[in-house]
């Protein structure tokens, strides 16, 4: 029943990267989408920065 890529579990900081990226460039875009899903979870997961620092990183990846 899991969604891949969604979550507002305390894996993502209680954030949920499905609806932080969908904006821009990856509202109709399901890669571009991933892609800033992936890098949100991948960057909260290793601690490279703080939530807020981490979604910035991700949605980046939307409005490039």
């Amino acid at each position: 029943m899991g969604v891949i890529g969604c979550g507002s579990d305390s894996s993502s900081g209680g954030v949920d990267p499905n609806e932080l990226c969908n904006v821009q460039l990856c509202i109709e875009n399901a890669t571009l989408k991933q892609v800033c899903i992936d890098e949100i979870n991948d960057c909260i997961a290793t601690e490279r920065g703080t939530t807020e620092q981490c979604v910035a990183f991700g949605t980046e990846t939307c409005t490039a």
